[in-house]
């Protein structure tokens, strides 16, 4: 663009009497670019003065060139904004790979060491927990999570087992109070105590604690389906 530009000044100049020789494209596009117009040759910058014809054709190369440096600034700041990219991914990638690497091994020793985390003591846990180490913190976390659900679960399993024991001395408790003739279930609890206490002991693994007897006596007695009418509700639903 510049070139034809330039080749088409050239013609006219030729045509005005002068020859080319005098500029070559090169340094009349340092001049423009740099606006360096004391080097202008004194008869060429007479001509772009005062012939129309020759003013226009060096305003479409002063143009020309204009845009063709502007082109290869933007080439070289595109380039050296790629090549800043590569340099950047470069970096992360090897930061990546490093830290992929540090952790591999981190939570290959973790894995190696899961079946001693169950020997660990809560505080221990805790405190691995703590550790600023985002992965041991989270698998110690995991850790007292599966930890917890396991001692729900057997807490939930111990007390099922505890209330099938009880069973037996539940349903003695029920007869006892439905054999008798209590205007209410808080004085049927007081009246058949001592006997499902005593009825209790003499059972092979089963455990009533004096203490929570009445509260759980009359709980039981509260579940019976027929309890509203066996206790009336003289005093609040039969309290």
């Amino acid at each position: 663009m510049r070139g034809d530009a330039f080749a088409a000044f050239v013609v006219i100049l030729e045509s005005k009497g002068l020859p080319a020789h005098i500029i070559d494209e090169q340094k009349l596009a340092m001049i423009v670019n740099e606006e360096r117009w004391d080097l202008v040759p004194l008869v060429l910058a007479w001509l772009i003065r005062e012939d129309d014809e020759v003013k226009q054709a060096f305003t479409v190369f002063s143009d020309a060139a204009q845009k063709c440096m502007a082109n290869l600034r933007a080439g070289s700041v595109k380039a050296a904004n790629k090549r800043a990219t590569e340099i950047l991914s470069e970096r992360y990638r090897g930061v990546f790979l490093q830290a992929a690497s540090v952790y591999a091994r981190k939570l290959s020793t973790l894995e190696a060491s899961l079946d001693h985390l169950s020997t660990l003591t809560l505080a221990e846990l805790e405190s691995l927990a703590a550790e600023e180490d985002d992965l041991s913190a989270r698998v110690a976390a995991i850790s007292m999570k599966i930890s917890d659900e396991i001692k729900r679960r057997e807490a939930k399993k111990g007390a099922k087992a505890k209330d099938e024991k009880l069973d037996p001395v539940r349903q003695f408790a029920r007869k006892l109070a439905n054999d008798g003739n209590y205007p209410s279930r808080r004085q049927a609890v007081f009246a058949i105590k001592a006997d499902v206490l005593d009825y209790a002991r003499t059972l092979d693994g089963v455990s009533l604690s004096e203490q929570q007897a009445e509260k759980t006596i009359d709980g039981w007695l509260k579940e019976m389906p027929d309890a509203d009418s066996l206790f009336g509700r003289k005093d609040g639903g039969g309290r």
